[in-house]
């Protein structure tokens, strides 16, 4: 297991310098071939930047209008028949048009959770806390609805 977090570390720095030495021993000008991609990487920026802007702002505009917590609540029941938390359905229904939208989402969800300093050290205390329900309590499975994630986020 150690050698694969030692071959993880050390695998990008050995790419760029396995390209930059078969660069050079092929004869082609290396840097010349990084500015280039360089120079299409920001045509690509630029080409797609003004629909990234306009989904964010149009996701915020929903959002802050109300009409996103006024469809959750239409599809309420619908999440409760599939055991959805309510406050999850915003989350998928903006994942629909931008996972990095629905990310920050999931953060506001956390935002109030008093000793939690972000999702990852919830998702961290919430598998911590089923390993040890499997290990102590020897269950087979460990299921978490929304109010059991509040009482051990609390």
């Amino acid at each position: 297991m150690k050698f694969l977090l030692y071959f993880s570390d050390f695998i990008v720095p050995f790419t760029m310098f396995y390209i930059v030495v078969y660069g050079f021993f092929n004869r082609n000008d290396v840097y010349e071939s990084f500015l280039k991609g360089v120079k299409e990487g920001f045509q690509i920026v630029i080409e797609i930047a003004p629909t990234m802007i306009a989904l964010l702002v149009s996701i915020g505009i929903f959002r802050a209008s109300g009409a996103l917590d006024s469809f959750s609540e239409l599809l309420a029941p619908a999440g409760k028949f599939l055991h959805i938390p309510v406050e999850v359905i915003p989350v998928f229904i903006v994942r629909i048009f931008s996972s990095s939208a629905a990310v920050s989402f999931v953060l506001d969800i956390f935002k109030d959770t008093t000793g939690i300093r972000d999702l990852e050290q919830a998702a961290e205390h919430i598998a911590a806390n089923a390993l040890y329900q499997i290990e102590v309590d020897h269950v087979k499975s460990v299921t978490f609805d929304a109010e059991m994630v509040r009482n051990l986020l609390k």
